[in-house]
C-alpha cells in the first residue's frame, strides 16, 4: 500500500527541502571562500618567510658566520611543533650537498612545491629558493612551512558553520512545521463551520 502524505505534510517536507538545500549552498559557498583565502595566506607567508631568510642567510654565509646564522635558524625554528609555522630550513649547494640545516628535514629531500593549493591539505609545504653562497657559488634554500594550525582552524570553522546552518534549518523547519499547522487548523475549522 502507496504512503499518502497529506498536503500539509509535504508542503513541510518540501519547504524543509528548500532549507536544506540553501543551507547547503550557502555552507559550500563560506567553505569555498574560506578555503581560498586559506591558501591565498599560505602563499604570502611562505613568500615572505623565503625572502626574509634569504636575507638573513645570504649576509651570514658570505660572511662565513656559520655558527650565528644556525643560531638565528634555532630560535626561530624553536617553539611549539604542533602549531605550524615554519617547520626545518636548509641551505645547499646546487649539487645538493647541504651546507647548514636547521629542523628536522624530511630526508630525502622531497622536490618543492609547485601548487601551494594541494600542499596546504597535507599539512607542509616545502618551498625552495636560490641562495649566493661564498665564492659567488649559487645554491638553494629549502624550507617547510607547517599548516596544521591552518587546517585545525578551518575544520573548525566548517564544523561551526555546519552546526549553525543546522540549527537554523531546525529553527526555521520547526517554525514553518506551527505555521503550516495553525493554519491548516482555520482552514478545518472554516470548512466544519
Amino acid at each position: 500500500m502507496p504512503l499518502r502524505l497529506s498536503l500539509r505534510t509535504q508542503l513541510l517536507a518540501l519547504n524543509l527541502l528548500l532549507l536544506a538545500g540553501a543551507a547547503f549552498l550557502v555552507v559550500r559557498g563560506y567553505q569555498s571562500v574560506y578555503l581560498g583565502a586559506v591558501v591565498d595566506n599560505v602563499q604570502r607567508q611562505s613568500q615572505d618567510t623565503g625572502r626574509m631568510l634569504n636575507l638573513v642567510a645570504a649576509p651570514a654565509l658570505i660572511a662565513g658566520d656559520d655558527a650565528m646564522l644556525g643560531t638565528v635558524l634555532d630560535e626561530l625554528l624553536a617553539g611549539d611543533d604542533d602549531i605550524g609555522g615554519l617547520n626545518y630550513v636548509l641551505i645547499g649547494r646546487e649539487d645538493g650537498t647541504p651546507v647548514l640545516q636547521a629542523g628536522a628535514a624530511p630526508q630525502p629531500l622531497p622536490a618543492p612545491d609547485t601548487e601551494v593549493g594541494e600542499a596546504v591539505w597535507r599539512g607542509l609545504v616545502h618551498m625552495r629558493q636560490a641562495i649566493l653562497l661564498p665564492g659567488n657559488e649559487v645554491g638553494f634554500l629549502q624550507f617547510g612551512f607547517s599548516t596544521r594550525d591552518l587546517l585545525a582552524a578551518t575544520r573548525r570553522a566548517s564544523r561551526q558553520a555546519l552546526l549553525g546552518m543546522l540549527l537554523a534549518l531546525v529553527l526555521v523547519g520547526g517554525a514553518v512545521f506551527a505555521i503550516g499547522l495553525r493554519i491548516s487548523r482555520r482552514i478545518e475549522a472554516l470548512t466544519a463551520a
